[in-house]
């Protein structure tokens, strides 16, 4: 059975065809990568409330967020402790879900 584990969170955008922000590859969407659930969720409500680069000039037309979530091939519980060593993090470990597919 595969196990995976949450390792981050990532904050996206999706931005209208003439703000020219985006690489039309990526379909108008930009992404940002964060420690914490509660760090992406800060980015996407200040993109929505504030917009592109805080200025007011151009919104997104939705933001969202999603977990980064990845392959764990040892323990779970092993593999938390490395990320949480790694990313030198005091944060509550039960922030960080694992799942089972």
């Amino acid at each position: 059975m595969n196990k995976f584990i949450i390792t981050g969170w990532k904050s996206r955008a999706m931005w209208p065809a003439d703000a020219d922000l985006c690489p039309s590859d990526y379909r108008f969407i930009t992404d940002d990568n964060h420690q914490t659930e509660k760090m992406a969720r800060a980015v996407a409500y200040m993109l929505t409330k504030d917009g592109f680069g805080g200025d007011g000039k151009i919104f997104p037309l939705a933001t969202w967020i999603e977990p980064i979530i990845e392959e764990v091939k040892e323990s779970p519980m092993k593999a938390l402790n490395k990320l949480v060593d790694k990313n030198n993090c005091q944060e509550d470990k039960s922030l960080f879900t694992s799942y089972r597919f």
